[in-house]
């Protein structure tokens, strides 16, 4: 993959005419036509869907870490053990580089599900506010509340069938791709050998035996990489899909906020000054929310390049290393030679012996070499799972204590009035949480590397 697209969506821009349209729309013929359309579109789409009621009653508070998200998270930190004990160093660098679309994927996604319930906080937040002031019936409230829980249930439900049937697509799509691209890979290869074989009628055996090897190490490592750009297109192409699903997903929370605050000036159970105001301060808490968001994602993004960049100076220290390793037994299968060919100018050796100690010194080095890859490959084998179960536990156990930290402040939040408070202590909680996820990822990779 040699250029990297980003695609940053100008959320002030979609916010300010989002919220100047929606605020002007204020007209009553207006809301009653959009109310009856969006009732019916709704009812349509969303509430013809059962079975999600028994899911209300599990719905927590800012559930921003859930068991599946710490999973996945724990798998990809496990691919940075079997990286580092990778039989073949020389795919290291390449193997890293999908890890880390593959961990930028997934902050994002852990990055929206934090944008999700934060913005379902806020607006019950504003709810209470507004029933406080008096604007709102208690009544009115819980209904309200119980009508927005049940529509984000089936929301969510909505978002994540459209997800998997992309999915399934998408891999559809790619299987397509990589059956087509490697039958016209083999077409090729084919050829090539047919031309090699013609060619290599003209030149001496050993020579035709090199060649035929080369070529064919060749065609391996061009499978290998269109294997690997496959795989990154298709990473790409599902990061593309989990972000149009996203931005479907806020515009389709911000219309169920707008209908019931519609639906209730309708029903006379809210104030069009009222409403307003409501609008205006979810207008401003949005607006402050894109801010976080983008702090957030941007702090994210920091410390996964300075961890990916002293991840891949480990890598590269690896590989040095096994470079030296193979670099010394050369250089010493190298004086053997010639200190047995020096005996055979100097007269101690005839022709006959000559030939007899080289085979027995290349055989003795040879031998030495595939001992120390094999000692090699056990000794990894052995650490390969000792450091992934010491990695998890201390991972799992630093999610729990953040899983602690978050549900605490949500129950202290509970009682919050200001919306632009809850947002601060969020804010600065999910960025001492992150930086301090980073710095216990540092520490297992550069154990790893030394043990």
């Amino acid at each position: 993959v040699e250029e990297k697209i980003k695609v940053i969506p100008n959320h002030g821009l979609h916010a300010a005419g989002f919220f100047a349209a929606s605020i002007v729309s204020f007209v009553l013929t207006w809301v009653t036509l959009f109310f009856t359309a969006r009732y019916q579109c709704l009812k349509g789409s969303l509430l013809t869907r059962h079975g999600v009621q028994h899911h209300e009653s599990k719905l927590e508070h800012s559930q921003f870490t859930s068991p599946d998200d710490v999973n996945e998270d724990l798998a990809l930190n496990d691919q940075m053990i079997d990286i580092l004990s990778s039989e073949d160093p020389g795919s290291m660098l390449q193997a890293l580089e999908e890890l880390e679309i593959a961990t930028l994927n997934r902050a994002d996604s852990d990055l929206e599900a934090c944008r999700t319930q934060i913005s379902r906080d806020i607006i019950a937040l504003l709810l209470k506010n507004l029933t406080s002031s008096g604007h709102l019936s208690p009544q009115v409230e819980r209904r309200m509340s119980a009508v927005f829980k049940k529509q984000f249930l089936l929301l969510e439900k909505e978002i994540q069938e459209e997800y998997d049937r992309k999915m399934v697509a998408l891999t559809a799509e790619c299987d397509l791709e990589m059956r087509k691209k490697t039958e016209s890979q083999y077409q090729r290869e084919m050829a090539a050998m047919e031309e090699a074989e013609e060619l290599l009628k003209r030149v001496s055996e050993r020579s035709a035996v090199e060649c035929s090897s080369l070529l064919r190490t060749l065609h391996g490592l061009e499978q290998v990489h269109l294997r690997r750009s496959l795989a990154l297109q298709q990473e790409e192409d599902f990061a593309k899909a989990h972000r149009q699903l996203a931005i479907f997903q806020r515009n389709e929370l911000h219309n169920i906020f707008f209908t019931q605050i519609k639906s209730a000036i309708f029903q006379g159970e809210l104030k069009p000054e009222a409403a307003r105001m409501l609008l205006q301060d979810y207008a401003n808490i949005q607006e402050k929310l894109e801010e976080l968001m983008d702090f957030l994602q941007a702090s994210k993004r920091y410390h996964l390049s300075k961890r990916f960049g002293h991840r891949e100076y480990l890598v590269q220290n690896m590989q040095s290393s096994e470079t030296r390793v193979q670099g010394l037994l050369s250089a010493a299968d190298a004086q053997l030679n010639l200190f047995i060919q020096k005996h055979e100018r100097a007269g101690y050796l005839d022709e006959e012996q000559t030939e007899a100690l080289l085979g027995r010194a290349q055989t003795e080095v040879f031998s030495i070499r595939q001992k120390l890859d094999n000692d090699l490959k056990q000794e990894k084998k052995k650490l390969h799972q000792k450091l992934i179960l010491k990695r998890r536990r201390e991972m799992l156990q630093k999610h729990k204590e953040q899983r602690k930290e978050q549900l605490s402040l949500g129950e202290a939040l509970r009682a919050a009035e200001d919306a632009g408070q809850y947002l601060g202590r969020w804010g600065s909680l999910l960025a001492e949480q992150g930086a301090a996820l980073e710095t216990l990822q540092e520490r297992p990779d550069q154990a790893a590397l030394e043990e």
